[in-house]
């Protein structure tokens, strides 16, 4: 059982935890057991994420301190948070891999707090979709390439059929 200090000061670490993230993610953890749960912490940890377990109540109160008022409908039944620290597009790609795997079906997205909007499962699920930041810039570098390397072979070409003609000319003589 906590003590009142104990719940404040814990409410202290989330806000500030908050505060700090580049996002929130809620998730239902009903039916994971705890070695799934300690491996899904581990991993967030590895990524520079925190996976906590946390009351409704106090996850309120939190995120009341940080003006935070979107998600209050999403704190039903059990919560999970991962407050996102890095990539928060690369996390949710993870997170949906992970709920395909067998072991992780029972995980259930509640929903997300990012850049001051909640977004749904639905739209987490959607921004996991989308393609990563290396293969973005390759599209951009292949799409600003191309008038460059369409020049050259049009350019190319002009001076290919001049000498054929030159060629044509030399033989016909």
């Amino acid at each position: 059982m906590l003590t009142r200090q104990k719940k404040e000061k814990f409410v202290e670490t989330i806000s500030a935890e908050i505060s700090e993230s580049n996002g929130l993610i809620l998730l239902n953890f009903k039916g994971l057991n705890f070695e799934k749960s300690n491996y899904l912490r581990k991993t967030m940890k590895k990524q520079n994420n925190r996976y906590r377990v946390v009351k409704n109540r106090l996850l309120k109160v939190a995120l009341e301190k940080n003006n935070i008022k979107q998600l209050n409908d999403l704190l039903v039944e059990e919560t999970g948070a991962i407050f996102v620290f890095g990539d928060f597009v690369q996390l949710a790609k993870d997170i949906k891999k992970l709920i395909k795997t067998a072991d992780y079906q029972a995980l259930k997205l509640k929903g997300a707090y990012f850049e001051g909007k909640l977004l749904t499962a639905d739209e987490l699920l959607q921004i996991a979709d989308l393609p990563s930041r290396e293969e973005l810039l390759a599209r951009m570098l292949s799409t600003l390439k191309a008038p460059m390397t369409n020049t050259v072979y049009l350019l190319n070409n002009i001076l290919l059929k001049f000498i054929n003609v030159l060629n044509a000319i030399k033989e016909k003589k």
